[in-house]
């Protein structure tokens, strides 16, 4: 059976996919295309090894280190974790 987390990410990227369709049909010098999707999170390491759990990618907690972290994704969109918390 297939989790909720990838039923819910499989609409949203259809969404998007549909949505890029009707601007392909727009006369623009814009390339429609969603290049990374930001998320911004609270606890940057603990949400890398959620979201590389669950999509199934092997990571190393140790190479957490800066404000932002990219998820390597196979797919032309990237992933990019953002530990958007102000640090003193």
């Amino acid at each position: 059976m297939e989790s909720t987390f990838f039923i819910e990410i499989r609409e949203f990227l259809g969404k998007i996919q549909r949505k890029v369709e009707k601007l392909k049909s727009i006369n623009s010098p814009i390339f429609p295309k969603v290049n990374n999707v930001f998320i911004h999170v609270k606890d940057l390491k603990k949400s890398v090894g959620w979201y590389c759990n669950i999509l199934g990618i092997p990571h190393n907690g140790d190479s957490v280190e800066s404000l932002v972290y990219n998820i390597p994704i196979t797919y032309e969109t990237g992933l990019t974790l953002d530990d958007h918390t102000i640090r003193s």
